[in-house]
């Protein structure tokens, strides 16, 4: 599981690493692709909370567990895509610092060819998930198999659409353009949202949605197509350039990858599938919603995570091994930065958030606090995985989470079936693999790879966040107890002053000086330009 080379161009030749161009990576573009990715995961957290909430409201707690349980199978169908897109992203950044244009049309042709005859595969997949729906939901109303086999369908479909899209979003993130991506995303999901919201106040089902939802999948394939051929004015597809080298070697690179997404997202998937089948969609609802929370700040962690796949690759294609060392202990220390607060707030004030956002019978603060701690450990660590993909290292922890992923599920199979462990249990079931191999097993392997001391990578990345983070757990939790009988009021009293003084401390000692130079010159109208390819220099001002 050696680092991979890139696949041979049509001439035959490898691409030659000796002469390569100069790299836009730098703290600059990295910090832009943070923001890119997190302004547009802003939208889609305002979606996660808007339409749940619709939906219950206007379709029922059922319902809202249908529509949870076909995203659930949606997993299933991107199985399909088997990792590709990341082959895509790593070897578009990579050939296009050595200029080998070339073989990068081979990528990309070859995985196109890959991923539309993943599609098809894939809608013939959501046929048959959809016929099956009564094994999945064997505790519901016959009365909603109908609209539960359309829900189904049309959204394993939207995941089988995107297949084929997803070689055109590796062009753009390959380019480090993730501000394109994410404008083109994020007008999608805002008129999906809209539109979403007005079928449901006027009364319209579940399949009404689930069509929307297609819709703009087909849409956006279309969007992100322009962009990748405008970005990268070298790309040309056709079937000349596919060759069955580079087939096996992206389904080499990709398979490592997806064993890592089989593994996480699958031990996720299961999970709310046992809960489904032993205790029905109702309570699905309910620790769905738990499950949610946690997955936001997994998700809003992995766009920042994301933005080193291409960073990495470059610095690996450049043989740099002390600005890889850096790069993993920033990425996992800023990691931690974000992840700490956000889940003492779930581990806080939990209850009083669900009570706003779904009412007090969704509150489930137990299952909540398992979920968060677990998540604590685990989701700072997403940087350091995007850095071994990145480097084509990726293969040994997709190993090790898919062995936890195994152990979680039997686990979840065993507690929730003969031991009627209920949601708690099947939340220790999800909780514990997380915590070890992503907190503890991947940051490890990480540092054995890049050669640095496990104390080393320590002592870099947990003091600082633990500290700053101190004032907005005293926030929370005298906000908590001053307010005891008014969640709402400690909800809102806690967020607001921790977040008031988390920015000052933030801003003071967290950010770093380059950042703050080039923010406060745009505040005042002038362009400050800061040096972004002087590592040295870049990795002082981070370290202030």
């Amino acid at each position: 599981m050696a680092t991979s080379d890139p696949p041979k161009s049509q001439a035959g030749c490898r691409a030659a690493p000796s002469a390569p161009a100069a790299s836009s990576t730098g703290g600059g573009r990295i910090a832009r692709n943070v923001v890119a990715n997190w302004v547009w995961y802003l939208l889609v957290l305002i979606s996660g909370f808007v339409l749940p909430r619709l939906l219950d409201r206007h379709q029922g707690q059922e319902l809202l567990g249908i529509w949870d349980l076909g995203w659930s199978l949606v997993f299933h169908i991107s199985l399909l895509a088997l990792g590709i897109a990341s082959a895509v992203q790593r070897y578009v950044a990579r050939l296009r610092t050595v200029q080998d244009w070339a073989a990068l049309n081979n990528v990309a042709s070859t995985c196109l060819a890959l991923l539309s005859a993943g599609a098809v595969l894939g809608l013939a997949a959501s046929a048959v998930l959809a016929a099956c729906i009564q094994v999945f939901l064997p505790n519901t109303d016959p009365a909603l198999y109908g609209t539960a086999r359309w829900v189904v369908f049309l959204l394993c479909a939207s995941a089988a659409v995107q297949m084929p899209a997803s070689v055109f979003n590796a062009v753009i993130t390959g380019y480090e353009r993730y501000d394109v991506l994410n404008l083109l995303r994020g007008v999608r999901d805002l008129v999906v949202l809209v539109v979403m919201g007005a079928l449901l106040i006027m009364g319209q089902s579940l399949v009404a949605l689930a069509w929307v939802t297609l819709l703009g999948e087909i849409v956006l394939w279309v969007a992100n197509w322009v962009a990748a051929r405008r970005l990268c004015r070298p790309l040309r597809l056709s079937v000349s350039s596919c060759h069955w080298s580079t087939a096996r070697e992206v389904i080499g690179f990709g398979f490592r990858a997806v064993l890592q997404t089989v593994a996480r997202t699958g031990l996720y998937q299961v999970n709310s599938l046992f809960v489904a089948f032993f205790l029905g969609p109702a309570v699905l609802a309910v620790y769905a919603r738990q499950r949610a929370l946690v997955m936001h700040l997994w998700r809003f962690v992995k766009q920042y995570a994301q933005v080193f796949i291409p960073a990495s690759s470059a610095l690996d294609a450049r043989a740099d091994t002390a600005a890889l060392q850096r790069l993993l202990t920033q990425s996992s220390k800023y990691g931690l930065y974000v992840t700490l607060p956000a889940t003492v707030l779930l581990l806080v004030m939990g209850g009083p958030l669900l009570n706003v956002w779904m009412g007090p019978s969704y509150e489930a603060p137990l299952v909540l606090g398992v979920l968060a701690v677990a998540h604590l450990l685990a989701v700072p660590q997403l940087g350091a995985f995007s850095i071994l993909l990145g480097m084509g290292r990726h293969g040994w922890p997709a190993v090790f989470e898919l062995v936890a992923a195994g152990i979680g599920i039997a686990a979840g199979l065993i507690v929730l079936g003969p031991l009627q462990g209920g949601t708690v249990g099947a939340a220790a079931t999800l909780a514990l693999p997380i915590a070890v191999n992503g907190g503890i097993v991947l940051p490890a392997y990480a540092c054995r790879v890049l050669q640095l001391s496990w104390q080393d990578y320590l002592r870099a990345v947990v003091p600082g966040p633990v500290l700053a983070g101190l004032p907005f757990t005293c926030c929370l939790v005298l906000a908590r107890l001053g307010f005891p009988d008014t969640p709402p009021v400690a909800l809102m009293a806690g967020a607001g002053a921790g977040g008031v003084v988390t920015v000052a401390v933030y801003w003071r000692w967290v950010v770093p000086g380059a950042w703050k130079a080039r923010a406060l010159s745009r505040l005042r109208g002038r362009r400050c330009r800061v040096p972004i390819l002087n590592r040295a220099a870049v990795a002082s001002s981070e370290g202030t």
